[in-house]
């Protein structure tokens, strides 16, 4: 990524010398401070260390001199991170909520 503001002046075709926005192309001057071009800039940043963050996990895990428990954490932290969380809630069912759709089932199974 270019270390200057990619936007041009009009009358001179000049490219502008500021800084770009973090994970941006512009400065704040040149849109960089619209709310649409921070949310893409701060995810391209996330994104970036996303690779790095999974490399130091791997290492972390198949290292032998590691404890299990801190290995245990990595890989939960990983699971958790990347959708494979525990539900939230649990739902309860009861003896009568299995037989009912055990009879939806079985009606849709006849017809």
């Amino acid at each position: 990524m270019d270390v200057t503001c990619t936007a041009k002046a009009k009358s001179t075709q000049k490219r502008c010398g500021n800084p770009p926005v973090p994970g941006a192309t512009v400065c704040r001057i040149h849109g960089g401070s619209a709310p649409q071009v921070r949310a893409a800039g701060a995810r391209r940043v996330l994104e970036a260390l996303v690779g790095p963050a999974l490399v130091q996990l791997r290492r972390i895990i198949e290292d032998p001199n590691v404890a299990d428990p801190v290995k245990f954490a990595a890989i939960r932290d990983l699971l958790d991170r990347t959708g494979y969380k525990p539900p939230a809630q649990v739902e309860v069912l009861t003896m009568d909520m299995v037989e009912r759709e055990i009879m939806r089932l079985e009606a849709e199974l006849e017809t």
